[in-house]
């Protein structure tokens, strides 16, 4: 491992210098323009990137500080933006090696363990006033830490009951209750309905005295 801060940034710079190129053949063909500018911002960004690595000894220095501040509670983009990098490349950085993208979800989980720790707090120090706030961000954390670490911070799991009914006997005794005249007013009563002869419901027509 390199070990002259020197070394190491021309040793990054050297590795870099073929994505550069592209970049910077897109703004000589195009100068002034809308590419052009988007490839110069680019190209900033990643001499700041080269610095911040080269500071912290290499790529590996370099994620490991960013993995201690991710799991004492910094999210990606904080720190983004309190060293003034850019959030794309810093992720490409983490993608070129498996071992640093393992590294980094790692540090998630004590993120997770960091936000809801804070929750005990905030709910001690509620008050009325402002007491929608604060369950947001009890809410918000507690969500954060089912995300990055559900199986310590998952929500438990529901457990399915199935209940049998046997409808045939409680059929039975419903219809031994309307035999026996009893009014159930709780429980339904189904009753096969019964043939009706009409002629023996209907009472005739008394038409009166005729005219």
């Amino acid at each position: 491992m390199l070990s002259d801060p020197k070394e190491i940034v021309a040793a990054i710079k050297d590795e870099r210098e073929s994505r550069r190129e592209i970049l910077r053949v897109a703004v000589e063909r195009n100068p002034g323009g809308k590419l052009a500018r988007k490839a110069g911002m680019l190209l900033l960004d990643m001499e700041m990137l080269d610095e911040r690595v080269g500071e912290c000894g290499g790529k590996e220095g370099f994620v490991f500080m960013l993995c201690a501040q991710v799991a004492g509670g910094v999210t990606l983009s904080d720190f983004c933006g309190h060293y003034g990098l850019q959030r794309g490349l810093v992720w490409a950085l983490l993608s070129e090696n498996e071992g640093w993208m393992g590294m980094y979800r790692r540090s998630l989980m004590g993120m997770a363990d960091e936000w809801v720790s804070e929750v005990v707090g905030i709910a001690d120090r509620a008050d009325v006033e402002g007491v929608v706030v604060d369950k947001l961000k009890i809410e918000t954390r507690l969500k954060v830490g089912q995300m990055y670490d559900g199986e310590r911070f998952g929500k438990q799991s529901k457990v399915k009951h199935e209940v049998t009914v046997d409808f045939g006997e409680r059929l039975r005794r419903a219809q031994e209750r309307v035999i026996e005249g009893e009014v159930l007013s709780a429980e339904p009563v189904l009753v096969e309905a019964a043939e009706v002869d009409v002629a023996t419901v209907v009472e005739p027509i008394d038409e009166g005295d005729p005219l």
